[in-house]
């Protein structure tokens, strides 16, 4: 490993390999491709600025590394996404991943003083989940109330004064009475397809999908007390899901609840996020995983960004947790948006990067790839994907 330098990305490449979409100017902050799981980016326009999931995490224990390099790695990276966070007006939220946020109470200089636009911690979220959004907003309040953080220079810096005491209690309250649909209905492509031989086994597990939702929304969303928006002073939180909504002169527009992978995948739900100013367009997808699901695809074609940033399959978990079927379909997918859309760059990097197989499992769609959209973050910075290097040295 002597010849790899680690950060393998520098803060110097990261300003110095952002890309301008109209006046949206976008930072690659840290991704897998550079060593450690993330896909956090920053957001730049004239008048305001957005950190979009501001977490990273090291690699998993098989990714060929030293484990002291990777813990370097994702915190240099770290540092990296709390520095952008003091330049950013917003925080976006997808997920409850550590890969995608950071606790305030390991972070609080992430949140004060900030909107934040977070994923909807009562419905269309799994248990574990659910349980980190309800940390989340407890330590999201012990550093509003100042309690056990220190935070009087920083509470000075984001020119916060006089906070009311809030309490989680006061955060709390009872749960809508909604009457959930099952998912599928949403999905009418995915619904329609003929998966020929896997058919019958892809029915039975639907069912069961089915039922895990059904179980989720009436035994948990259903019965357990909901988490409020609320704005306390220069803090506020919003749910964004559904929403559309303008800061500055950037239009942002939130999707509905995502799968994070395939149909009822146990993993959970995320949001997307479209991001416009003037005629030109940025989608951020954000753990579709693909995207498996055809009907993500449509409304990746449909938006037609100029510039899109998606998650592909992890191949460290094909022929463990992806079979064959699901892993052609994702490939499928991203073949169809590639030569569809009118982005000249397709960053693809998210899960995609962590085996050192990616490649020839994708071999064939970057074949097809004839005008060379699909680039993970390393190759936008001119350096091969880490995991390449790292194959090339253990060889």
């Amino acid at each position: 490993m002597k010849n790899i330098k680690y950060p393998y990305v520098t803060e110097r490449m990261i300003r110095n390999h952002s890309i301008n979409i109209g006046g949206i100017r976008v930072y690659f902050l840290c991704s897998d491709s550079i060593g450690a799981k993330s896909s956090s980016i920053f957001i730049k326009s004239n008048s305001t600025s957005i950190l979009i999931d501001p977490g990273v995490a090291a690699m998993q224990p098989g990714y060929p590394l030293d484990e002291k390099y990777k813990i370097k790695i994702a915190n240099y990276s770290r540092k990296i996404i709390l520095k952008y966070a003091r330049r950013a007006k917003t925080i976006i939220i997808t997920h409850y991943h550590y890969d995608h946020f950071m606790d305030p109470g390991s972070a609080p200089e992430l949140y004060l003083g900030k909107k934040l636009y977070i994923k909807n911690p009562n419905i269309f979220i799994n248990r574990s989940q659910w349980k980190r959004a309800r940390n989340f907003f407890r330590e999201l309040i012990e550093i509003l109330n100042n309690s056990n953080h220190g935070l009087h220079h920083l509470l000075k810096k984001s020119k916060i004064k006089n906070i009311p005491k809030l309490g989680i209690k006061d955060i709390f309250t009872k749960p809508d009475n909604i009457a959930f649909k099952n998912p599928m209905e949403y999905l009418s492509i995915a619904s329609n397809k003929n998966f020929g031989s896997y058919q019958k086994r892809r029915e039975e597990l639907l069912k069961k999908g089915e039922n895990w939702f059904k179980k989720l929304s009436t035994e948990l969303w259903l019965k357990n007390p909901w988490i409020k928006e609320f704005n306390n002073h220069d803090i506020s939180v919003h749910f964004a899901e559904g929403k559309t909504i303008k800061i500055g002169d950037l239009n942002l527009k939130f999707s509905q609840p995502l799968f994070h992978g395939i149909e009822f995948d146990r993993i959970g739900w995320v949001f997307g996020i479209t991001i416009s100013k003037d005629n030109k367009k940025l989608l951020y997808t954000s753990d579709i995983q693909g995207p498996f699901i055809e009907d993500y695809a449509k409304w990746i074609i449909d938006e037609n960004p100029d510039l899109l940033i998606i998650d592909g399959p992890p191949t460290y978990l094909y022929g463990y947790l992806i079979n064959k079927t699901n892993f052609t379909r994702a490939l499928e997918n991203i073949l169809w948006i590639i030569k569809s859309i009118k982005a000249q760059y397709v960053i693809y990097d998210h899960h995609l990067t962590r085996s050192d197989n990616y490649y020839k499992l994708l071999s064939e769609i970057y074949y097809q790839d004839k005008k060379h959209k699909l680039k993970t973050t390393a190759e936008l910075f001119g350096l091969p994907p880490l995991i390449l290097k790292l194959k090339d040295r253990i060889e």
